[in-house]
């Protein structure tokens, strides 16, 4: 299971001018409000507004009398909270909750209480708390936040901006354990985190088996690599603002949460927006992050994300008013997420199978005499790689793929990682002994496999005149001469049984 560290920190935590008597226990992510009713309050006022259900503020010694509201003014007070029910999905007693949950009030929200003028100068300080929360000046330097207005009529937009924060609180706060990789490539955000993401997935994380910007996708099946997205921006201006849906941003968060929760974290795609007239702008996602954690502070909640532009740690804030999800990273300008993306295949079966593999050594396209020599082993062992010219080919990547299938190891697009070549040395070495006559070089080769076992004749005192690799007469003189001191028939040829004296020779 992935390193979850849950953070022992309210979920949220009250302003510093709203006080409340204790800190806020953190509540689960299914029902956080579900304790809101028994939280302790202390008003911030100087006076005490009642007890905890609110209903003694009418005995509140005022300065000056509450204002008489016509019928007319509370049948429009009315209208509106109830519409604003309606259309945000509250309750009265989930703004009750919601509230007394922020340390904003302990006021019962009701068709009572919301037309009684008695409750003006209640209902205006609760707007001017919800402007703080609604409208902090770190959600406005992002180009965040939403005013609300304090006339103390508590009716749409007053339940608009509770709902707002009801939508806020997102459950407990988390952070993965994920070691920042930085991009190597100008292109290679995605591949890079990706590859974070996959080291969290797989338990390679930190290791030396983890995956990079480069070898991602040669370790992961194409059907295994993550690809169910949530987009959230429409369209984008020409200051690289983008527009987002509302609907769409909280079904984005609640594929956030439910990932993170599961220990999982989440890729998301960013859009820059102009900063100094300076802008890298490449349509509406230019740019990606990963999402490792969430938290809680004065200016509300947000998530934080490993950038690797330059791989380090920095936040996204959430806009409780619209969904948006935005913040400052590596890059210039300031981030919109514009889609997010979760792993696909987390089933334990295919998890345990990634967890087995190791670190890509050879893939399709490269040449190289450690392939030249793998080649060769393949080959003797039946898996024909249709050459042994060091060349990593089609006919390679099927020998692999087929030893890979034989030996019940995972497959990766035919790729050799650390584990396949470990088995494939192993399983020749078995095969060798198992095969002492079947001949591996013989006269007129050239190969780096030669030319290491000339370099042990030689040292032994049998001189093949050059040690380049090429099976010239030189060395089978040599090879003749060393066969008849360790009692093998002195063919001249290089089979297995001389391989192996070769080798033990060598070693002792």
């Amino acid at each position: 299971m992935p390193n979850v560290q849950r953070l022992n920190t309210p979920i949220v935590p009250p302003l510093a001018a709203t006080p409340v008597a204790g800190p806020l226990a953190p509540q689960t992510p299914v029902s956080p409000l579900a304790a809101a009713e028994s939280l302790p309050y202390e008003s911030p006022d100087s006076a005490r507004l009642g007890s905890a259900r609110g209903q003694a503020l009418p005995s509140v010694s005022l300065d000056q009398d509450p204002p008489t509201w016509s019928a007319a003014t509370k049948a429009q007070i009315r209208r509106g909270f109830q519409q604003g029910l309606q259309q945000y999905g509250i309750s009265p007693q989930e703004l009750g909750q919601v509230l007394k949950r922020y340390g904003i009030s302990s006021l019962d929200i009701t068709e009572e209480t919301i037309q009684n003028p008695a409750y003006a100068d209640e209902f205006d300080r609760i707007q001017q708390e919800l402007d703080r929360r609604l409208n902090h000046p770190t959600l406005r330097s992002l180009g965040q936040g939403r005013a609300v207005s304090s006339d103390g009529q508590f009716g749409k937009g007053s339940v608009q901006a509770v709902a707002a924060l009801r939508d806020a609180l997102r459950g407990e706060p988390i952070e993965l354990k994920v070691t920042p990789i930085e991009q190597q490539t100008r292109t290679g955000c995605y591949r890079t985190v990706e590859a974070m993401l996959y080291n969290v997935l797989h338990q390679k994380d930190g290791s030396p088996e983890a995956y990079t910007e480069f070898d991602t996708r040669d370790r992961i099946r194409d059907q295994d690599m993550a690809n169910d997205q949530v987009y959230v921006a429409s369209s984008e201006n020409a200051s690289g603002r983008v527009s987002v849906q509302r609907d769409r941003s909280m079904l984005m968060l609640d594929t956030v949460d439910e990932e993170l929760e599961a220990g999982r974290p989440v890729i998301a795609g960013v859009s820059y927006r102009k900063q100094n007239g300076k802008e890298y702008n490449e349509g509406i996602t230019d740019h990606f992050v990963l999402i490792s954690g969430r938290g809680y502070d004065e200016a509300g909640t947000y998530y934080t994300f490993q950038d690797p532009a330059n791989g380090k740690t920095h936040q996204l804030r959430l806009d409780p008013s619209t969904g948006r999800l935005s913040g400052k990273g590596d890059m210039v300008g300031t981030y919109d997420v514009t889609l997010v993306q979760k792993a696909t295949s987390t089933e334990s079966a295919t998890l345990e199978r990634y967890q087995k593999m190791g670190k890509v050594l050879f893939s399709q396209g490269e040449r190289s005499a450690g392939i030249q020599d793998l080649q060769m082993m393949l080959t003797a062992m039946g898996y024909d790689t249709k050459g042994t010219t060091g060349a990593y080919g089609n006919g390679t990547a099927t020998a692999v793929g087929n030893f890979q299938q034989a030996h019940n190891l995972p497959q990766n697009g035919g790729s050799v990682d650390t584990h396949t070549q470990a088995s494939i040395k192993s399983t020749f070495q078995e095969h060798m002994q198992a095969n002492p006559n079947q001949v591996m070089f013989r006269r007129n080769q050239n190969t780096p496999q030669i030319g290491e076992l000339q370099k042990i004749l030689t040292r032994l005192g049998h001189s093949t005149n050059g040690t380049n690799g090429a099976f010239g007469p030189g060395t089978e003189r040599a090879v003749k001469a060393f066969q008849t001191a360790q009692g093998i028939p002195p063919s001249g040829h290089i089979d297995n049984r001389t391989w192996l004296a070769l080798l033990a020779a060598a070693e002792s």
